[in-house]
């Protein structure tokens, strides 16, 4: 049931593409709303992966998953009934932050579950998941476009999470472990919510990506610039405040001591890399790319 739930999210990311131009046709969507649901997604997604792992260390990652797969089954139905360019773009982004929500326990499941030999391995299936169905996004929209048509295809692209979902939620209540199951999950600091650096990460990130979404719509104009320059600066200013937080014998956010071990740092790099590969693959099936 992990792998269904990393399946759903990453094939979201990929599948909604091939969607755009039968969305901007059946709701009259202008470019600023396609790229909003391709964007919005992401950047609730990021928004919700760190919160949501904390969440999951103090109250158990098992309920994490569940009710962040639950919040996204509910959502692709929300988006596939929009009516109009806002209701989908609310439903997108409840998707987002929904999806980041169970993709944090996903990970930290693994870690737990499974010992350190047989870690790689789990891993190294979970890539491979994430790589297929990144890959059978754009060729199932396609599919499901062509069958149905330009006014019911694109519903029926979201209507796809409903089965896998439902079906992943049984198999969460029965069969995930949790609570004394997974005893290190609780293995965490109970000295309070690291409340500001929550704060300083979201409003860095939104402050920065808000910009990249909708700057080049609007000419690059001087607003972004300083958005851009105000995101970086609070991230800098959250980086920071996790080393004084960590200083202060606290809970952190992301403990710092982290980057300190080259695994952690070189998956993170990796990771970063990925992620900037798969806006250009957005940006190339989009309908204003395919125009230029």
């Amino acid at each position: 049931m992990l792998l269904a739930g990393m399946f759903m999210a990453l094939l979201d990311t990929t599948i909604v593409n091939v969607a755009l131009p039968s969305i901007r046709t059946s709701l009259d969507a202008s470019e600023a709303t396609l790229s909003w649901i391709i964007s919005g997604y992401a950047l609730a997604f990021g928004l919700a992966l760190i919160p949501a792992g904390r969440v999951g260390d103090r109250y158990g990652h098992k309920w994490v998953f569940f009710i962040g797969l639950a919040l996204f089954t509910i959502a692709s139905l929300a988006c596939g009934l929009a009516q109009n360019d806002l209701q989908l773009i609310i439903a997108r982004v409840m998707q987002g932050l929904a999806g980041g929500v169970f993709v944090s326990a996903i990970t930290a499941v693994i870690q737990l579950m499974f010992p350190p030999m047989a870690r790689g391995k789990a891993y190294a299936i979970m890539g491979l998941v994430i790589g297929v169905s990144s890959s059978l996004g754009p060729i199932v929209g396609g599919l499901i476009i062509e069958a149905f048509g330009v006014d019911n295809g694109w519903r029926l692209v979201f209507w796809v999470n409903l089965l896998i979902g439902v079906l992943a939620l049984v198999a969460t209540v029965f069969l995930l472990p949790g609570g004394a199951a997974l005893p290190r999950a609780r293995q965490v600091s109970r000295t309070g919510t690291d409340w500001l650096g929550l704060a300083l990460i979201s409003a860095g990130l939104v402050a920065f990506l808000v910009p990249l979404i909708e700057g080049q719509d609007h000419g690059w104009q001087l607003w972004s610039v300083f958005a851009l320059a105000a995101g970086v600066l609070l991230v800098v200013a959250f980086g920071a405040w996790e080393v004084s937080v960590a200083k202060r014998d606290r809970s952190p956010l992301v403990p710092p001591h982290l980057f300190t071990h080259p695994a952690f740092t070189g998956g993170v790099i990796l990771a970063l890399l990925l992620v900037f590969a798969l806006p250009k693959r957005v940006l190339d099936k989009s309908p204003a790319a395919a125009a230029e």
